[in-house]
């Protein structure tokens, strides 16, 4: 069972906290055990926290939870001190370009470039380049880079306004930025070096 942001919210709310551990205790009717995968998991404020301490602390026996974080600074201790903690890193730069190059059909030079531009983030140099041409944060991040050659703040602030409640979607627009931004670098260059 996923559990995350709403769309368009920022925290995961404690009506999704309380629905989740209402959840906990109906029975797995399809397999031997219910895994809550909770993204985003850092953004649990204090009341959610503290609504899902109980379940964490004596969960059912067919119940795995599994709490996915950016930071764990935002944890009481006491949920901390009731977790295993698994630290995850990035693979190395020239395997996850490999892996890039491999399934989306690009150049290795262009993913590593891609991957630093996005701060070795495969899943959102793939997000970028699946979604660039019919995502609207595709589009909204072009549209910001021509404004920037010939527009006013006010219509940059204008454009970036659907993207200030929705953490998904700003991370993807400003993917699509500096994708953008370091293709037009790109141009420029190579214009120059002609």
């Amino acid at each position: 069972i996923y559990v995350a942001p709403a769309e368009g919210k920022k925290n995961i709310s404690i009506d999704q906290i309380r629905n989740m551990r209402n959840e906990v205790y109906i029975r797995p009717q399809f397999s031997n055990r219910k895994v809550f995968n909770i993204d985003y998991a850092d953004t649990l404020n204090q009341q959610c926290q503290n609504t899902i301490l109980k379940v964490l602390e004596e969960p059912p026996g067919d119940v795995l939870f599994i709490l996915q974080v950016r930071s764990r600074a935002s944890f009481l201790p006491t949920i901390l001190s009731r977790c295993v903690t698994y630290t995850l890193s990035e693979p190395e730069l020239n395997v996850s370009a490999k892996y890039i190059s491999e399934t989306r059909g690009i150049g290795e030079n262009e993913a590593i470039e891609l991957l630093e531009q996005n701060g070795l983030q495969i899943g959102n140099v793939l997000h970028c380049l699946d979604s660039k041409k019919k995502d609207i944060t595709y589009q909204t991040a072009v549209n910001y880079l021509e404004t920037c050659n010939n527009g006013l703040a006010y219509e940059l602030m204008v454009l970036t306004v659907p993207f200030e409640r929705d953490r998904v979607k700003a991370d993807a627009f400003f993917s699509h930025l500096s994708y953008l931004l370091l293709c037009s670098i790109k141009e420029k260059t190579v214009k120059k070096g002609e």
